[in-house]
């Protein structure tokens, strides 16, 4: 599994990363992208990954723990959603996370930081590790002042060309913002095509269908699982498979039945087995469908081989 999207910055004790990630090893989660939500902090975000990604700290976990069985011609193979083996020369691969990362200004931040020009993000993806633009958007549940609409719009539009010009897809952050989040995308997409995601989705029909259409994808967070959320629920009934990702916007938004605690990536899977009862597929079938649609906005992830 992949959780698309989640803050291993936001951790307060970055000493228990490596126990969230040893967990998440264990509930077979193999990559994971850590958003970022500030320019300044990307520094952070950076560090993190060249401390953790594929992280050979990992490696005392016992394969057999994790529905990985030993093969008879020597080899480890996932049986549970990424359907990938490998070879015994690969030295406890299996227990290995690749860790991505992304670049942008969150919404609700741009009047605390200085608005990023175009060329600021392109310069800061020159990273192979660096994946995504965003988070980015319109936020106008809490900032409803012309001011605060008017740096949003600008932050948005900004990373939209940069996400134009670098050909990495953007991560969208929308909120009682429908009908601008449509325009906005709308208006750019015409004077050249790019990709993107819908994160953390609690949008109208309306939001889905718009972002399907133009092949952005539309990714599930822990808010899916909630009882309160049957009209989300209802929306993801008809979602095309192959739209769908999943998040789990870590340390927020844990899904049931880890509601009201700090969210991370190892609970993924509680996201993954509802939408596979939702949709009536196999759990296997969610997941690997999810990790295809992944690869495929996400086109320059290297995978946990490369």
């Amino acid at each position: 599994m992949i959780d698309t999207h989640c803050h291993l910055d936001l951790i307060q004790k970055q000493e228990s990363i490596k126990d969230i990630l040893l967990r998440s090893s264990q509930s077979n989660v193999f990559a994971m992208q850590t958003i970022s939500t500030r320019i300044s902090e990307i520094n952070k975000i950076l560090d993190l990954i060249k401390k953790y990604d594929l992280s050979q700290e990992l490696n005392n976990i016992n394969p057999l723990l994790n529905g990985i069985q030993n093969t008879t011609d020597n080899t480890y193979s996932y049986n549970n959603c990424n359907n990938i083996t490998k070879s015994s020369n690969k030295s406890n691969i299996y227990n290995k996370i690749r860790i991505f990362g992304s670049v942008g200004l969150h919404p609700l931040y741009v009047h605390e930081e200085k608005i990023p020009t175009v060329d600021d993000i392109i310069k800061l993806t020159d990273n192979k590790n660096i994946i995504g633009i965003g988070e980015t958007g319109l936020d106008y549940y809490r900032c409803t002042n012309s001011e605060s609409i008017a740096l949003q719009h600008a932050s948005f539009e900004a990373h939209i060309i940069a996400a134009q010009e670098t050909g990495l897809p953007i991560i969208v952050h929308t909120r009682d913002a429908e009908d601008d989040t449509i325009s906005i995308i709308k208006k750019y997409i015409k004077t050249k095509k790019f990709s993107g995601v819908i994160h953390c989705f609690t949008g109208s029909e309306i939001l889905a269908r718009e972002m399907i259409d133009i092949g952005f994808g539309i990714s599930a967070s822990g808010i899916v699982t909630f009882k309160n959320a049957k009209e989300i629920q209802k929306i993801f009934t008809m979602i095309p498979l192959d739209s769908i990702l999943l998040e789990t916007d870590s340390p927020y938004l844990a899904p049931i039945p880890y509601r009201g605690k700090n969210n991370e990536p190892s609970y993924i899977k509680e996201i993954a087995l509802f939408l596979a009862n939702l949709r009536q597929i196999s759990f296997d079938d969610i997941c690997n469908v999810t990790t295809s649609n992944f690869y495929r906005i996400f086109s320059t992830a290297l995978k946990i081989d490369d």
